[in-house]
């Protein structure tokens, strides 16, 4: 298992940051999070180049920071595909190199 180490950064709503960023974000997960966040720096720095791109430009954010049923979830698919479609995944060889 890989080892996080929070930066201790607060999340923002990207909206609140930068309230003309298109954000599409799954539909399932829209259900849910019903918008993007990211961190504040980060957050900061997308709205900073939005105002660099032509005028009528704009960014779609289709993915910010998930939370861990989300992330639980993209795992399960991954694991579903990976199953499915072992060639696709390297077959054996890559299973020895992974685990």
């Amino acid at each position: 298992m890989i080892k996080i180490i929070d930066c201790c950064e607060p999340l923002v709503d990207l909206k609140k940051i930068c309230p003309d960023l298109f954000i599409s974000l799954d539909p399932w997960r829209m259900k849910k999070e019903e918008t993007a966040y990211l961190r504040k720096t980060v957050a900061k720095m997308v709205c900073q180049a939005k105002k660099n791109l032509p005028q009528g430009m704009t960014f779609v954010i289709r993915d910010a920071w998930r939370p861990q049923t989300v992330q639980r979830e993209i795992f399960k698919a991954f694991v579903k595909i990976r199953f499915n479609f072992k060639k696709w995944c390297g077959g054996p060889d890559l299973n020895r190199r992974t685990h």
